[in-house]
Formats: structure tokens, sequence, C-alpha cells
């Protein structure tokens, strides 16, 4: 049974949370403004108002899962493109496997990395990482103009609510991620379960369902993420129990209160 929310569960009197939080970053950058609040119990990211990113439990569980979900469902991955830095807690949980040889993330504004190093209690530092380069162009231009192809693609947008952000749930962008993807390679996309009608969830798991020969659907507390190939998609459990004893998965593990990403 999929629960559709029609109000965002975080959202709460916003004069009280203004005098309960400081703000600890604020930019104003080319495409947004940029800021970082703490509160009472979370930190957040705030782009142009709206809360996009937490290090809250309930936003840690879908961040971080993006990011090892598909990792863990491609053998022997070697290059990931992430789709928007937020936090950077998705990136983190992307930059734990160590198999990774390059991982690539998108982000429309620059001013965002600065915030994400605000994070980093939770993305283990992920911006350090030598493995990782970021590109900043918007996210679907960047696939339309590369020659590179990767292992995996997974996105975090933010929702398709705030302008601009809606074309990232069309089957155009689908299609145009399933073609960046190596043979075998998987796609992975956020998809919110707030402030959206029935109607509106069932047309973006669609639109990604005739993308992909292959979809699966995860379900977090408020959240979904969607996962497609044109491969089937399977766990070699034997290969996943290696790859899950790794450092970096047992940390991430951790904070998003998870033992494993997978059914046992």
């Amino acid at each position: 049974m999929m629960h559709v929310y029609l109000q965002d569960p975080a959202a709460g009197n916003l004069e009280a949370l203004a005098r309960e939080s400081t703000v600890l970053h604020y930019e104003e950058g080319k495409s947004a403004n940029v800021a970082v609040v703490e509160g009472r119990r979370t930190r957040a990211l705030v782009i142009d108002g709206k809360t996009v990113a937490t290090d809250g439990l309930s936003d840690m569980q879908h961040e971080l899962l993006l990011g090892h979900i598909p990792v863990l469902a491609r053998p022997r991955p070697r290059s990931v493109a992430v789709v928007g830095l937020g936090a950077g807690i998705t990136l983190g949980a992307v930059l734990a496997h160590p198999e990774l040889e390059a991982v690539t993330v998108i982000e429309i504004e620059p001013e965002v990395v600065a915030a994400a190093r605000l994070f980093s209690h939770v993305n283990a530092a992920a911006l350090d990482d030598p493995r990782l380069e970021i590109t900043f162009q918007d996210g679907r231009n960047h696939l339309l103009t590369t020659r590179e192809r990767y292992d995996v693609i997974t996105a975090d947008p933010i929702h398709p609510w705030v302008r601009g952000a809606a074309y990232l749930y069309t089957l155009e962008y689908y299609d145009l991620a399933a073609q960046r993807l190596t043979p075998g390679g998987i796609m992975c996309q956020w998809l919110p379960l707030y402030e959206l009608s029935l109607e509106n969830v069932r047309a973006a798991a669609a639109s990604f369902d005739r993308a992909f020969e292959y979809t699966t659907l995860w379900q977090t507390a408020n959240d979904a993420i969607l996962v497609g190939s044109n491969n089937p998609i399977s766990f070699d459990f034997e290969e996943l129990g290696q790859r899950l004893a790794s450092p970096g998965w047992t940390g991430s593990s951790r904070r998003s209160g998870s033992r494993t990403p997978v059914p046992s």
C-alpha cells in the first residue's frame, strides 16, 4: 500500500521555527539563495526558503539509501554520477563504497558546496574525497551534452512543485538518463510522497517505469526511491555481504538507522 502525504511532515509553525533557529550560513548564489539553519533537533539546508535536506533521521534514510541501493544493485560498479549535491549525504553514501573509481556530482548552484561542508558530520566529508569531480551545470544539460557513460546515476532532486524542477520527473529526462548508462547500469531517483496527489505520484512512477525495462520502488518513512535498469535488477548476496562489510557502509548504516538496505 502506498501512503501519500498531502502536507510536508517537516512543516510547522514558521514563526516559532525562526525564533528557535540559528542561521549558520547564507549566500545569494547565481541561481538560488542558499542557507544552513540550525534548529533545536536538526540542521537544515534551505534553498530559496524551502528546506531541501536535513540531518534528521527520516530525511537521512532516503538520502543515504539513494546512494547505497543503486551502487549495491550494480555488480562491479566503477563510475557514478550524482545529480544534485544538496547536503552531500547521498554523495557520501556513494563514496562509502571503495570499489568506485570516479564519482561526478552535478550541481547547478556553486554556493551549495560551502553549505554542504556544514554537513560533514553526516556526509563523511565527501567533498574531500580524491575520487570526486564537481561539475557546475544543470543536471539535464549535463546528461544531454556529456559523452560519459556511468554505471550508476542517482538523483535527489528538489520537490517537483519547486519552480524549474518538474522536468526532473519526466519521461524525457528518464530516457536521457537511460542513454547515459553503461550496459547493466542503474538509475535511481527520489520521489516524495508528500505535497503530491496520488495521481501525481502514479504519473511520476509510470514515467520512470516506461523509461526502463526493469524497475523497483522502495519506500522509506516519507518518501519513495525509484530504481531502474534495462537489465534485470538482482542482488548477488555473497558479493553483497562482502561489500556490506566495508567500514564505509557500516558507518553509513549507523547514521541511517539501517542494518542493511536490502531484504534478507
